[in-house]
């Protein structure tokens, strides 16, 4: 994680902001980092277990494309949002990013930084 992405953790924390992890990785990769990063609310895509065994499918909708809205919509069944924030480097998470009130592209590559200036999305630099 770079120095700006600790930032803008504790920048929401301390606004008292709930913070989501959504990824593509499966959970049994990405717990542990988010975890580290004191992020407790994960959605990702979720690997079948049978016998204690990965069995390379997948339980759920893929947590990829638009299924990281289709996830991000079920885990908000029941909540009061009022705000959304979203941060992405990822041209793959442009249903994510239309989805947020607030999008803010990092580090993007050619497609996802011209997608980010036509909807007028904050384009952040982190690089090291």
């Amino acid at each position: 994680m770079r120095p700006e992405g600790f930032a803008a953790i504790q920048k929401h924390r301390d606004a008292g902001h709930e913070l989501v992890g959504i990824t593509a990785t499966s959970d049994f990769i990405t717990a542990p980092i988010f975890h580290e990063f004191g992020i407790t609310e994960i959605i990702a895509t979720n690997a079948e277990v049978v016998d204690g065994k990965y069995t390379g499918k997948v339980i759920n909708t893929a947590c990829y494309q638009k299924g990281k809205l289709i996830r991000l919509e079920q885990w908000l069944q029941g909540r009061d949002i009022e705000e959304s924030w979203a941060y992405s480097d990822s041209f793959n998470d442009r249903f994510l990013l239309e989805y947020a009130d607030h999008a803010i592209v990092v580090n993007p590559d050619e497609r996802l930084e011209a997608l980010a200036k036509a909807q007028h999305w904050e384009i952040q630099d982190w690089s090291i």
